[in-house]
């Protein structure tokens, strides 16, 4: 086993691998200059190969840091590894995945738990975006007062129109994906009565 620490960049040593995504993986990283841990999302080598992936990779960073709620993610710093791939760096949560237990266990925190969700997706839906992979696994329960977090975001705009000034969206859209997600909470919590 090698003892040789493995570096980002000068700026972000790498402690280890936290997830694997579309887009590439996820690694927990120390940022040394700031002096804490962060999640670091690289884009994988693979997908540089597909045309529009980095601009994609890009994309992604640029519209999640738009966004300020305490249910999403904060993206800090964007940049290119020593190897001139591309990454960007988030905060780190920690907390338990979003499972059946958590309806198993207690009744109100699974209905808080269900709010929050919708409070997060309604915001994401009055900056005229949505979610486009929503999934319990996408999401992590903290020890914060607002106590969800979605992580992984591939979030569209309702008319594919990244920058444009104008942006129309659907209601319906809303109240369809926040029915889809109750559904599968409700499925989740029959299951275990």
């Amino acid at each position: 086993m090698s003892t040789e620490k493995e570096f980002i960049t000068p700026r972000y040593q790498v402690i280890k691998e936290i997830g694997q995504g579309g887009l590439g993986k996820v690694l927990e990283v120390i940022d040394l200059w700031e002096g804490k841990t962060v999640a670091l999302k690289l884009h994988s080598a693979q997908e540089e190969q597909k045309e529009d992936s980095l601009e994609n990779f890009k994309q992604e960073f640029r519209l999640t840091s738009e966004l300020s709620h305490p249910g999403i993610v904060e993206v800090y710093d964007f940049g290119y590894t020593l190897h001139k791939s591309a990454f960007y760096t988030m905060e780190m949560v920690q907390g338990e995945e979003l499972t059946s237990e958590i309806a198993r266990q207690d009744l109100n925190r699974f209905y808080k738990v269900v709010w929050q969700i919708c409070d997060i997706l309604d915001y994401l839906h009055s900056q005229d975006l949505v979610h486009a992979d929503l999934k319990p696994s996408n999401f992590k329960l903290t020890r914060n007062i607002f106590s969800v977090k979605l992580l992984h975001y591939p979030i569209n705009f309702k008319n594919n129109s990244y920058g444009s000034k104008k942006r129309h969206f659907s209601g319906c859209g809303l109240q369809k994906q926040v029915l889809g997600f109750l559904v599968l909470f409700w499925n989740i919590r029959t299951q275990v009565s």
